[in-house]
This record gives structure tokens, C-alpha cells and sequence, in this order.
């Protein structure tokens, strides 16, 4: 063996060594980064069962005549940030977190209406951003 022999083995094998703690801190930020994907669906998945559970009950507490009038053939959507009917017209957060929650009622037939909770926020990945959503649709019958 000779030196230069031994220098070039030794250059390779910190090559390959770097390579390999590359690619480790590579799958090691990606799945840092799918956790938190993971948790903000865990999150909106929460505020769109809140929505519907909330929904739920005030059709239950105000009957079908009222519940229907809040939907439409077209569909009409509210903000329900703080689980109030409010109109969609300018839908802010959720307070203390980064989720709009947005609920469309659509008249289906004269004894059927559909609900479709859109919990939505924002994330940035360098200079990218993009609207993640999550939709949960439920359908109400009279009887």
C-alpha cells in the first residue's frame, strides 16, 4: 500500500460517511415536518367535529324550519369562527390559532340539507404559501 493509495481510501470513506449523514439529517427534517403537517390535520379535523356538533344541536334546539332557512339551493356559507351564524364575508381566525372554519348549507330536497365544514390556514414553506384545507361533509334529514 502506498500513501497516496491510503489518502484516496481515506477521502472516499469520508465522502461516502458525509453522503451518508446527509441523507439522516435529510429523512430526519422531512419527518420533523410531517409531524407538524400531521398535527394541524389532527387540529382542523377538531374544529370541523366542533362545527358539526354545534350545528348539530342548534337544529336540534331551534327545529327543522329554522335550520332550513339557513341553507340554500346554491349553498350558503357561513363563518363559524366563533360558532355563531355569521355571513362569510369576511372570515377571520380562529382565536389563537391560525384555522379559518367556514360552513356551506345546501338544500338537497325539501327534506335534506347538506353541511360542508371547510377548516383552512396557511403555511409557508420558504417563499411558497399555501392554503391547506380539510373538509368534512355531513348531510341533515328532517325525519
Amino acid at each position: 500500500m502506498t500513501k497516496g493509495q491510503v489518502l484516496l481510501e481515506l477521502v472516499v470513506a469520508l465522502g461516502l460517511a458525509m453522503m451518508a449523514l446527509v441523507a439522516v439529517v435529510q429523512v430526519t427534517t422531512r419527518s420533523v415536518s410531517l409531524v407538524g403537517y400531521s398535527k394541524r390535520q389532527t387540529e382542523s379535523t377538531t374544529y370541523a367535529d366542533s362545527a358539526i356538533e354545534w350545528v348539530r344541536n342548534w337544529k336540534k334546539d331551534n327545529g327543522w324550519s329554522s335550520f332550513a332557512a339557513k341553507a340554500s339551493a346554491g349553498g350558503t356559507t357561513y363563518c363559524l369562527n366563533d360558532l355563531s351564524w355569521a355571513p362569510d364575508t369576511d372570515c377571520k381566525v380562529i382565536t389563537g390559532t391560525v384555522y379559518t372554519r367556514e360552513a356551506t348549507l345546501t338544500t338537497l330536497g325539501a327534506n335534506q340539507i347538506q353541511l360542508v365544514v371547510q377548516v383552512s390556514h396557511q403555511e409557508t414553506t420558504g417563499a411558497v404559501v399555501r392554503t391547506v384545507s380539510s373538509n368534512q361533509t355531513v348531510i341533515f334529514s328532517r325525519y
